[in-house]
């Protein structure tokens, strides 16, 4: 089996090998200010990991790199990057290539909330 974070209490393993996470009960990680993340599945192995950020009013991430398919899903507010505007509702795909760049900006007045899949 795979080592798959997070392992804490707040998840539950069935026994059919399904993880049921309770993911009020998980920690916010804050990387940087205004940002706040929850791990909610992580393989580092496999280069996978889904989390739940919530970025504050005007909020940044900061230019990273990932070598994976990138896709996010807005669940509140909007996030901006140099290709676009990405609102409530809406997901977003970034192509699978390890050399790209891409930080983004919250709307200035929201609190903006996505979920985020790396694979």
């Amino acid at each position: 089996m795979k080592e798959v974070i997070p392992t804490s209490a707040a998840v539950r393993l069935a026994l059919s090998g399904s993880r049921y996470v309770d993911v009020a009960a998980l920690p916010w990680n804050e990387p940087v200010p205004g940002l706040r993340m929850k791990v909610l599945y992580k393989d580092d192995q496999a280069k996978e990991a889904m989390m739940l950020v919530e970025a504050g009013p005007g909020a940044t991430i900061p230019e990273h790199v990932h070598g994976g398919v990138e896709w996010a899903l807005v669940l509140e507010g909007t996030m901006e990057d140099d290709e676009g505007v990405v609102r409530r509702v809406t997901l977003f795909t970034g192509p699978p290539a390890a050399d790209i760049r891409c930080g983004c900006l919250m709307e200035r007045n929201t609190l903006a909330s996505f979920m985020v899949l790396r694979v």
